[in-house]
C-alpha cells in the first residue's frame, strides 16, 4: 500500500513518543500494522475495518504479533466491545480510507474519543480537486504501483474531500472537545515542500490535551 511505512514513521515522530497502543482505523489486510510490529514490539496493536476478508486475512498476516482485529467501521464503535478492549490509544492512524467513510465527522468522532490524553490521530487522505477530468487526476494516479491500485486512488479521489471540506470536518470534530486540530498539505509521502495548490494529499492532525479525557 502507497506510504504505509512513511504515515506510520511520520506518525510517531509527530507524537514524540514510542506508544504504548497503536490503533489503524481501516487497517485492510494489515499492512501498516506488521509494518508496525516490527518497529514497535513493545506496543499494543488493534485494527479495525468494516470488510471481513480483509480482517481475516490481516489476522493471518500477523499472526503471533498479538495484534487485535475487529471487523467493523469506525461509526460502529461507540459502545462497542472492540472500544471497551482498545481503551485509549496513543496513536491513531487513519490512512487513505477517511473518504470512503458514510459520516466523516460523526466517525471521526468516535475515533477520537479512544485517543489518549497527550495522544496523536493523524489522518492521511487525498485532497478532492475542483475538476476530477483525466488530467487533473494523473498526479494523483501516478502513485501507484500497479493497474488495480490506479483503480481504487482513481474512485478514492473522487469521493475525497476537498480542502475546504477538510477545514469544516477539523473544525467539527474539534468543537467543544480537548483535541486541537493542524492540516498540512503534500504528497503520499509527507509535507509539503513547496506550492500547496500542487499538493495531492491532506494531513490531519488531531492532538489531545494532556489533561482530564472525556471518557474513562
Amino acid at each position: 500500500m502507497i506510504s504505509a511505512c512513511v504515515a506510520l514513521s511520520v506518525g510517531i515522530s509527530e507524537l514524540g513518543r514510542t506508544p504504548d497502543r497503536v490503533l489503524d482505523v481501516g487497517c485492510g489486510g494489515g499492512t501498516m500494522l506488521e509494518i508496525a510490529a516490527k518497529q514497535l514490539p513493545d506496543s499494543a496493536l488493534f485494527g479495525l475495518d468494516p470488510h471481513r476478508p480483509s480482517i481475516e486475512a490481516a489476522r493471518t498476516r500477523l499472526a503471533g504479533t498479538g495484534a487485535e482485529l475487529f471487523p467493523l467501521a469506525a461509526g460502529e464503535l461507540p459502545g462497542s466491545a472492540a472500544a471497551t478492549r482498545i481503551g485509549r490509544a496513543d496513536l491513531v492512524l487513519v490512512h487513505l480510507c477517511l473518504g470512503l467513510w458514510t459520516d466523516p465527522v460523526a466517525e471521526l468522532a468516535a475515533v477520537l474519543d479512544l485517543l489518549a490524553p497527550g495522544g496523536l490521530c493523524y489522518v492521511v487522505d487525498l485532497i478532492r480537486p475542483a475538476a476530477t477530468d483525466p488530467a487533473t487526476l494523473e498526479p494523483f494516479l501516478a502513485a501507484a504501483a500497479t493497474d488495480a491500485e490506479r483503480d481504487y486512488l482513481r474512485d478514492q479521489v473522487t469521493a475525497s474531500l476537498s480542502a475546504a471540506e477538510a477545514a469544516e470536518l477539523a473544525e467539527r470534530v474539534t468543537s467543544g472537545a480537548e483535541v486541537t486540530a493542524e492540516i498540512r498539505t503534500g504528497d503520499f509521502n509527507g509535507f509539503a515542500t513547496g506550492d500547496p495548490a500542487t499538493a495531492i494529499a491532506l494531513h490531519l492532525l488531531l492532538r489531545r490535551g494532556a489533561g482530564p479525557a472525556g471518557r474513562a
